[in-house]
C-alpha cells in the first residue's frame, strides 16, 4: 500500500480473501497440491537453505528476549494462553521468557517412515517453530487458526524480504515459507492430521497475496478471485481441469465427498 510506512506494512495482514479460509477453493487447492507434490524436489533445496540461514538469524536476536523450551507436547492451546505466559513472566522481572516449542518430529502420526524434515535437522525445525510463534503469531497477533496461520505466514514473510522483493516474487526464503506454514496449515485443516514434511516448491500460488494463484499458474482458466472469494468460474469446465490436471482433480473430488461430487459444489467462503 503506498505511503504506509514499514510499520504499517507490517502490520497490514495483506490477505486477499475474506472469511476464515476454512474449506474454501484456495484451501483445498493448497491442499491437495502439497499432498500431490513429492517430498523433495532438487531446485527447491537453495530456498529452504536459504530459509534456515534467515531464520537463523532472527533466532540470534531472539534469543536475548525468549528461551525456546523444547517441549514434547502441544504447550499453549491458544495464542492467549501464549500471551498470558510471556507477560506474567515479564511482570514477575524475567527478562529472558520460556516460550515452550513442540519439539517432536514434524509428520504424520504413527508413521515414522514420513517424520522429519528432508531439509532440516530436527533442532532447526524446532528453531523455526519457535522464531515463528514469536515473531508472527505473538509479534503480531495472529491466533492458531486457519486464517491466523495465513495471516502470521504473511507478517513472517516481511520480515524476512524486503518490499519490493516480496511483492515481485524475488525472495527465494518466501517460496520455502509458503510450503512450510501455508502448505502445512491448509493440509492439516482439509485432512485432519499433520502434514509429512516437504521441500518443494507450490507453484500455483501467489506467495505474497495469500488467497490469490499465481498469475501465471493454468488454474487461472478454471477459478478466479471474485470480490473476497476465490471460486469456480461461471464458466468453471470440470472435465477440462480433469483433462487438464487429472490427478488433481480427482484429489479435489475426494476431498468434498468422493470422486463424483461435483467440483463446482466446492464452498468458496466459510
Amino acid at each position: 500500500m503506498p505511503g504506509l510506512g514499514f510499520r504499517g506494512w507490517l502490520a497490514n495482514e495483506t490477505l486477499a480473501l475474506a472469511g476464515s479460509y476454512k474449506g474454501g477453493v484456495f484451501q483445498r487447492l493448497v491442499a491437495a497440491s502439497y499432498k500431490l507434490a513429492p517430498v523433495s524436489d532438487p531446485a527447491a533445496l537453495p530456498a529452504f537453505q536459504e530459509l534456515a540461514r534467515k531464520m537463523s538469524r532472527q533466532n540470534d536476536f531472539l534469543r536475548h528476549d525468549y528461551r525456546f523450551v523444547p517441549s514434547s507436547g502441544d504447550h499453549y492451546s491458544s495464542l492467549k494462553q501464549l500471551r498470558r505466559s510471556i507477560d506474567a513472566q515479564r511482570q514477575a522481572g524475567k527478562r529472558r521468557a520460556d516460550m515452550y516449542v513442540y519439539s517432536e518430529p514434524p509428520g504424520p502420526e504413527g508413521d515414522a517412515s514420513q517424520q522429519g524434515h528432508p531439509v532440516f535437522s530436527n533442532d532447526q525445525n524446532v528453531m523455526i517453530r519457535g522464531v515463528h510463534d514469536a515473531i508472527a503469531h505473538l509479534g503480531g497477533g495472529h491466533p492458531f487458526s486457519a486464517r491466523g496461520e495465513y495471516g502470521a505466514y504473511n507478517r513472517h514473510l516481511k520480515t524476512l524480504c524486503n518490499v519490493q522483493d516480496a511483492r515481485a516474487g524475488r525472495c527465494l526464503a518466501a517460496a520455502a515459507l509458503f510450503t512450510e506454514i501455508v502448505g502445512q496449515t491448509s493440509y492439516f485443516y482439509v485432512y485432519g492430521q499433520f502434514a509429512p514434511q516437504k521441500a518443494v516448491f507450490l507453484n500455483d500460488f501467489d506467495y505474497y497475496n495469500v488467497g490469490l494463484l499465481a498469475p501465471a499458474s493454468r488454474l487461472n482458466a478454471f477459478f478466479v478471485a471474485q470480490g473476497k472469494d476465490l471460486a469456480c468460474r461461471p464458466d468453471f469446465d470440470p472435465e477440462g481441469l480433469a483433462r487438464e490436471y487429472p490427478v488433481l482433480s480427482e484429489e479435489l473430488s475426494r476431498q468434498v465427498g468422493g470422486p463424483k461430487v461435483r467440483l463446482a459444489d466446492i464452498p468458496s467462503r466459510r
